[in-house]
């Protein structure tokens, strides 16, 4: 049976900041063997994901960057969801760039994404949005995360672009199992019959099933890949 496995990241597949640990890798490698079609998506760039995915030895991954904001699929294939970026986040970064010059931004095509380089300057940062009203800007969403922040245009997340996967590739949301920890996971949700969570958050999430790790929930996949024949 065909599967459509979309993987969050950082506290999905590894630690916040830290790479994939061999097992896990070597999980993600042999459910591609079986034939499920994986998907990584992400806050994190198009670029960063793909040379992730090549690291880690997956052939047909589908990269979803800037939390849906970015697609990179069947190689060198770029598609923009939102069809380019809104004046409220060139606004943004450049009023973050004048005010915090040690402030590193990621590498995005739609996104504004920010990492501060200590503790203090997160404060900084912080107090900073929510000084200027940054976090309620009209038309943007706004995240926080452990090591940086981000804006995307509201209306964009990784269920959107789940969905253009869904229909490009041929699945039905029976298909698809969406695998996250965090709020920017929750909208995929709405768009599979299955949701795993790691770890405690994602609260609310009926029929949701919960792993305390990384390594139990890649498990569970493997047993059913095995059943199933993916």
């Amino acid at each position: 049976m065909r599967k459509l496995l979309v993987f969050d990241i950082d506290g999905t597949l590894a630690p916040y900041g830290r790479p994939f640990a061999p097992e896990t890798a070597a999980a993600l490698r042999l459910l591609e063997e079986r034939g499920a079609q994986i998907a990584i998506a992400s806050g994190k760039s198009v670029s960063y994901i793909e040379g992730l995915c090549r690291g880690v030895g997956l052939s047909r991954a589908v990269c979803i960057g800037e939390n849906g904001a970015a697609l990179l699929y069947r190689r060198d294939t770029l598609t923009k969801v939102t069809g380019g970026r809104p004046a409220a986040i060139v606004a943004i970064e450049d009023a973050l760039r004048t005010s915090f010059p040690a402030l590193v931004f990621q590498d995005n095509f739609v996104n504004v994404t920010v990492f501060p380089q200590s503790a203090p300057e997160h404060r900084r940062l912080l107090s900073f949005i929510e000084d200027r009203k940054l976090d309620r800007v009209e038309g943007l969403q706004y995240y926080t995360h452990l090591d940086c922040v981000e804006w995307t245009p509201e209306g964009t997340s990784k269920a959107v672009a789940v969905r253009i996967i869904q229909r490009e590739f041929g699945f039905s949301r029976a298909d698809t199992l969406c695998a996250g920890d965090g709020e920017n996971d929750r909208p995929m949700a709405g768009i599979c019959d299955s949701m795993l969570v790691v770890g405690d958050g994602l609260q609310g999430i009926r029929g949701a099933r919960r792993f305390g790790s990384t390594a139990d929930m890649l498990s569970h996949l493997l047993k059913i890949s095995s059943e199933e024949e993916l």
